[in-house]
């Protein structure tokens, strides 16, 4: 795990290069960061590849290094991050994965008006859930533009449009089922709502009035439901 010792190390880096900010990141200059770094799931699957006949059995452990950064300017907000996971098996080198995840939202304050744009992208090889108990390889990508208008102090109307997409690689098969002919999706989707300060001082509870309009998500989601329950079945 050359490379997990050599992210360990950067990280440890950290305070040569920036000055802490109140225990909650760093900052250089216009840029507020917060590196971590966590040592999760470790110890032995009794069964990799969720075998009925001759089980495998493997040491393992995840080194899970991730940053946030937020870039305030006199016009813009830029909030990113980035998430990995160098997933490590001992004897099974297969199912050894770098996961990652990238995230990005750029918003531009016009007085009341605040016109914002994300995306988030994922490529991952993990355990799909209860129903589907194997390790697959996917990719994943969400965009979204929208608006938001402070109307009052308190409450805040928010429009947005959103697009979805996941991708299986071909040859991932469970129970004779093709993943990516079975999971596959493109989701497209219109949503409106009205967000209310319940509590202005400490910013925690709210009171959410949400209508959503995208009514193609809703039939792709239940889609997806089905073809879980197909492969649960089958």
């Amino acid at each position: 795990m050359r490379l997990g010792c050599a992210t360990v190390c950067a990280l440890l880096a950290v305070p040569l290069l920036a000055h802490a900010q109140g225990g909650t990141g760093f900052v250089t200059g216009p840029i507020s960061w917060r590196p971590t770094i966590a040592l999760r799931d470790v110890g032995v699957d009794n069964n990799v590849f969720d075998e009925l006949v001759d089980p495998k059995e493997d040491r393992i452990g995840t080194l899970s290094p991730s940053v946030d950064v937020t870039v305030s300017g006199s016009r813009v907000r830029l909030d990113g991050g980035f998430d990995a996971d160098f997933v490590y098996f001992e004897r099974n080198a297969s199912q050894r994965a770098f996961n990652r995840a990238a995230r990005l939202r750029l918003e531009v304050p016009l007085g009341v008006l605040t016109p914002f744009v994300s995306g988030d992208y994922e490529r991952a090889l993990e355990r799909q859930g209860t129903e589907i108990n194997l390790r697959a390889r996917r990719e994943g990508y969400t965009g979204t533009a929208g608006l938001s208008w402070a109307m009052t102090p308190r409450g805040t109307v928010r429009a947005e449009v959103a697009f979805n997409q996941v991708e299986y690689d071909a040859g991932q098969t469970f129970r004779g089922l093709q993943l990516a002919d079975e999971l596959n999706r493109e989701t497209q989707s219109a949503s409106a709502g009205f967000l209310y300060a319940l509590a202005r001082a400490d910013g925690v509870r709210w009171l959410l009035l949400r209508i959503v309009l995208g009514a193609v998500q809703r039939q792709r989601a239940s889609r997806a439901a089905r073809s879980c329950r197909r492969l649960d079945v089958g």
